[in-house]
């Protein structure tokens, strides 16, 4: 049943927008992501990755996007405030490349669903700097919940290029830090590693650095690169001071195509 929610919220936001907006402006694309192979791996996996996005549903300052495992959207026809219903979907660590890790109990998947509040200021030359509280909690209270404190900017660079930046930082509640980052008497048997109970707090510190470049008004693509800093427990877990490491990197790259 959960596996389903995502595309229940898609389908929600998609029946809020009138019958000219779905012609208007809609953006699809394709590609491939490098990410850890859980969190806290030293490893990685080649990923698909996508995206859609309709924007001016009703307002032009309204829209809603899926990128890769995320949902984020603006409800809100204003200039600068933003809010609307954000998802996340946490894949399960199982089958992983380290054999201590893989030896543990799998976890379970994670369907976040949740709100996200911003606001942008804009600047004279259409920069945008912008501030959000993004929150979402496990649909079935499996996994608890997270919550992001985030800053971005986003620029024209010159010609086609675009350049878009941010940077957060990740609350986890108690039942998150213990689905991903415990390590139970059974586990530490399997393993080999060390028992440990991890509590809540401050899982982590990202900084997102993506590049744009329009071929033509239709025809674009995206790159981007992902540090992420684990902290605190999760930095602390034997599943990463262990068998794998804090620091975690990602990368992705797009094509698009707007109609």
């Amino acid at each position: 049943m959960r596996k389903h929610w995502l595309a229940v919220l898609f389908l929600l936001g998609a029946a809020c927008l009138p019958a000219s907006a779905l012609a208007i402006d809609w953006t699809v694309g394709a590609g491939v992501a490098v990410v850890p192979d859980y969190q806290g791996s030293e490893d990685h996996k080649v990923r698909p990755y996508w995206l859609v996005r309709a924007r001016d549903l009703y307002d032009p300052n309204t829209y809603l996007t899926i990128r890769g495992p995320n949902l984020k959207s603006n409800l809100l026809p204003h200039k600068n405030f933003r809010l609307g219903f954000s998802s996340q979907y946490i894949r399960k660590r199982g089958d992983v490349d380290n054999d201590q890790v893989d030896a543990m109990k799998n976890t379970n998947n994670g369907y976040l669903v949740g709100l996200v509040l911003g606001y942008d200021f804009r600047l004279e030359n259409k920069s945008i700097v912008g501030f959000e509280l993004d929150s979402r909690w496990d649909v079935e209270d499996d996994i608890g919940g997270l919550f992001t404190l985030r800053a971005h900017y986003r620029t024209r660079l010159g010609g086609p290029w675009g350049l878009r930046t941010s940077v957060e930082s990740t609350y986890a509640s108690k039942d998150f830090m213990s689905e991903y980052f415990d390590v139970s008497a059974e586990d530490a048997g399997r393993s080999g590693l060390d028992t440990f109970s991890a509590d809540d707090g401050i899982k982590d510190v990202s900084l997102n650095v993506g590049l744009i470049y329009r071929f033509n008004k239709n025809w674009s693509s995206a790159g981007s690169l992902r540090y992420t800093r684990l902290l605190n427990d999760a930095a602390d877990s034997p599943v990463v001071d262990d068998a794998g490491d804090p620091n975690q990197l990602g990368a992705a790259l797009v094509v698009n195509y707007r109609f």
